[in-house]
């Protein structure tokens, strides 16, 4: 059933480029539900989510399937103590934050990739931004909603450009795997070579 879910949400592609056993952060988890699908999906993979959001983080810990691999804590990842993860997941965070601060996270979450792990990344990509001039996605989730606190200010989009840079200083492989087809989401799997 998660399999099923996972494809209809169009989250099957997390599925299958994260292992199926290990460690596995989802930085900006919100309410939990790809973290838990993907869990369901294999439940040798033990969760660690975190967010800013405490009411979501509240919830996340409160569904009645929650079980010992799955863990959520109301944290900013820049502030928060990473272990060692055989998979990173960023979900449309990255180009939520600061400029100032993609390429330090990027930085924390490569150095805490065990070898062979992976960081895997959906953002909107600046560069194809200005190609298509902005989704109806984007523009539905910033603009009339008003759905946070700072959503009356433009998101700082980030190049794809900045993610490449930071792999190739860190000797990692970058995938980009581009699903945009109506919208600038992009999918980079980061893969540690050895």
């Amino acid at each position: 059933k998660a399999l099923l879910v996972l494809s209809y949400r169009g989250d099957q592609l997390f599925h299958e480029l994260i292992p199926r056993k290990g460690k596995m952060l989802d930085i900006g988890c919100g309410h939990g539900f790809m973290t838990y699908l993907l869990h369901f999906a294999a439940e040798e993979r033990e969760f660690t989510g975190i967010d800013t959001d405490e009411d979501k983080i509240a919830t996340a810990n409160n569904c009645f399937s929650k079980d010992a691999k799955i863990n959520f804590i109301f944290e900013d990842a820049s502030a928060f103590a990473f272990k060692s993860y055989d998979a990173i997941l960023m979900v449309d965070v990255l180009h939520c934050m600061e400029p100032a601060d993609q390429k330090p996270i990027l930085e924390k979450c490569i150095t805490h990739l065990n070898p062979g792990g992976s960081l895997i990344i959906r953002t909107d990509n600046k560069a194809l931004m200005r190609r298509d001039g902005g989704t109806l996605t984007n523009f539905f989730s910033n603009k009339p909603f008003m759905l946070s606190e700072d959503a009356s200010k433009d998101l700082p989009y980030l190049s794809g450009q900045l993610i490449k840079d930071v792999a190739a200083a860190h000797r990692m492989n970058c995938t980009e795997i581009n699903q945009a087809k109506h919208s600038s989401d992009i999918v980079q799997d980061f893969c540690f070579l050895q």
